[in-house]
C-alpha cells in the first residue's frame, strides 16, 4: 500500500499558510510530484491542519531562489538572511548558496470546519488518500449512464490540464491521465483497439493526420 504523504510546517509558519503562502522551500527531497495530495502537519503539535495538492515541484539551489517570491509569503532582503532562516529551521544542515533546495508550490485546503465540494470522477485510491490526509470523503458509485457521462467530462478536464502543461514531464503526465480515461471508456462501451484503430485509419485516409502542423486561419468564398 502506498505510504500516505505528509509534510511538516513549523508552528510559526502555519499561520502563513492560512494567509496565502503557497510555496515552500525544503532542504530535504520529499519526492512529491504534481498532483500529489499531501497532508500538512504542525510539526510541534503533530496535528493535521489541512492538505495541499502539489501544483509544481522543482530542484534549485539557495543561491538561485527568488528572494522576493511572494508565493512563499516571507520575502528576504538579502541571501544571508535566507541562509539564516534555513539554518534556523534546519540546524543539522550546512547551508550555503550552493545547497540544493526542493521547491513545492501547492493548492491549500484547510481542514477545520470546512467542506470542500468536488462532484467529479476520481481515481480508485483517492478516497483512501484523502482519509490518510485526515479528511472524511463522501463518495457514491455511479451507474453505467452516469459513469459514461463522468468519464467524458473528466477527459475534458484532463485535456484542459494538458493545455496548461509547459514541459515534457507535465505533458506526458497529462497524456497518461487522458489515456487512462480513454482505456476505461473503451472498456465500458466494449470498443476494441482494432475498432478504434480502424476509425483512426479511416479518418487519416479521408482527412489526413497532423504531421504537417497545419493551422487554419480562415476560409473565404
Amino acid at each position: 500500500m502506498k505510504k500516505s504523504l505528509k509534510m511538516g510546517f513549523h508552528k510559526n509558519v502555519v499561520p502563513q499558510v492560512f494567509k496565502g503562502k503557497i510555496t515552500t522551500w525544503r532542504l530535504r527531497n520529499h519526492r512529491f510530484k504534481k498532483g500529489d495530495l499531501v497532508a500538512f502537519e504542525n510539526s510541534q503539535t503533530g496535528k493535521i491542519f489541512g492538505f495541499g495538492k502539489i501544483a509544481r515541484s522543482f530542484k534549485t539551489t539557495v543561491g538561485k531562489i527568488d528572494l522576493q517570491d511572494k508565493s512563499h509569503y516571507k520575502t528576504y532582503e538579502n541571501r544571508q538572511e535566507l541562509i539564516k532562516a534555513f539554518k534556523r529551521h534546519n540546524p543539522k544542515y550546512k547551508v550555503n548558496k550552493n545547497t540544493p533546495v526542493f521547491s513545492y508550490t501547492y493548492e491549500f485546503k484547510k481542514r477545520a470546519g470546512k467542506t470542500i465540494k468536488y462532484n467529479k470522477l476520481i481515481r480508485d485510491r483517492i478516497p483512501e488518500i484523502i482519509k490518510e490526509a485526515g479528511w472524511k470523503p463522501t463518495v457514491k458509485t455511479l451507474n453505467k449512464k452516469e459513469f459514461l457521462s463522468a468519464l467524458k467530462k473528466k477527459a475534458i478536464e484532463e485535456a484542459n490540464e494538458l493545455d496548461r502543461a509547459k514541459n515534457k514531464k507535465d505533458i506526458i503526465n497529462e497524456m497518461s491521465d487522458i489515456q487512462e480515461l480513454l482505456d476505461v471508456l473503451a472498456e465500458e462501451i466494449k470498443a476494441t483497439r482494432t475498432e478504434i484503430k480502424k476509425f483512426q485509419n479511416t479518418k487519416r485516409k479521408k482527412r489526413g493526420g497532423f504531421k504537417k502542423r497545419l493551422f487554419l486561419i480562415k476560409e473565404e468564398r
